[in-house]
């Protein structure tokens, strides 16, 4: 995913001071049904756990999009904000991107749509956010690459044919990128989508390839052009999307508010409406 954070984006960029990659997980139990709730396996190469054997999970479809999310804890998500926000603060505007992200992804055209959660025992919480229709499981162990791996497996393994993994650090992100993944993804084996500050908020895989995410500095500015450069190395061709911007930082949020604001003035509809009401309620909309 994109230079997002911790907290949920695919591929990084700049180092933080809470560092991209720092949750070893395990599969946690089922604890609550989603509409439907599948286990995903934590460590590597390892066969699907057990799922919920309904028509829903054993139907193959061809396009998966999975959003990778944390529990919208205070002081576990957000923790760039804490210069100008409490940890309380922080984590409803990170429950805000979620929702509006969530409400993207149903805009977009997938015949599947699943949240990959953090930490484990995050189902319950995250199924509430996202709502009917959506596919739980957790993120298995190891790094981002490694989970986002294990997470594309997992789909593929349930049917899928394409599957697009963003995190949930690009709240505005229009739908038509992630459309744009999928159609990529019928001549491509790789899609990217870059990431202003050197990582990628979104990928896309025609099938499971875990040695693109292997030998990549997660949380630099070097994510996109070392994974490019994996992708091109392993004979592989990819397709690369319009650059977009994260938000893990009270400027990135500035700009994220006046971005929308300009797009409101030109009377378009509003990307953003639950991180707007958000910080309405925080007094930082005038």
């Amino acid at each position: 995913m994109g230079p997002t954070g911790p907290e949920s984006t695919p591929g990084r960029g700049r180092r933080r001071k809470t560092g991209a990659i720092r949750i070893a997980l395990t599969t946690p139990p089922a604890i609550r049904a989603a509409p439907v709730l599948s286990k995903v396996p934590s460590g590597p190469a390892l066969p699907v756990a057990r799922r919920r054997t309904t028509l829903s999970t054993r139907v193959a479809v061809s396009t998966y999009l999975v959003v990778f999310a944390r529990n919208p804890q205070p002081g576990a998500v957000k923790t760039r904000l804490h210069s100008r926000y409490t940890p309380d603060q922080a984590a409803a505007i990170y429950r805000a991107f979620i929702l509006d992200t969530v409400n993207a992804a149903k805009e977009a055209t997938a015949d599947r749509r699943c949240v990959a959660g953090d930490p484990p025992g995050s189902e319950a919480v995250l199924s509430d956010l996202a709502g009917p229709g959506w596919l739980l499981f957790p993120q298995a162990r190891g790094d981002l690459g490694e989970r986002m791996h294990q997470a594309a497996r997992h789909c593929f393994e349930l049917g899928a044919g394409r599957v697009v993994i963003m995190g949930t650090d690009v709240p505005s992100l229009p739908p038509r990128h992630v459309d744009r993944a999928f159609e990529l993804l019928r001549g491509h084996e790789v899609v990217l989508g870059p990431s202003m500050d050197g990582g990628y908020y979104l990928v896309g895989l025609a099938r499971p390839l875990r040695e693109i995410f292997q030998d990549v500095e997660w949380s630099t500015e070097r994510v996109f052009g070392q994974t490019l450069e994996r992708v091109r190395a392993l004979g592989l061709t990819a397709g690369i999307l319009p650059s977009w911007y994260d938000v893990d930082t009270p400027d990135q949020l500035d700009h994220l508010v006046e971005d929308t604001r300009v797009q409101l003035r030109a009377g378009m509809p509003d990307p953003i409406p639950h991180t707007r009401a958000c910080l309405a309620t925080l007094d930082c909309l005038d």
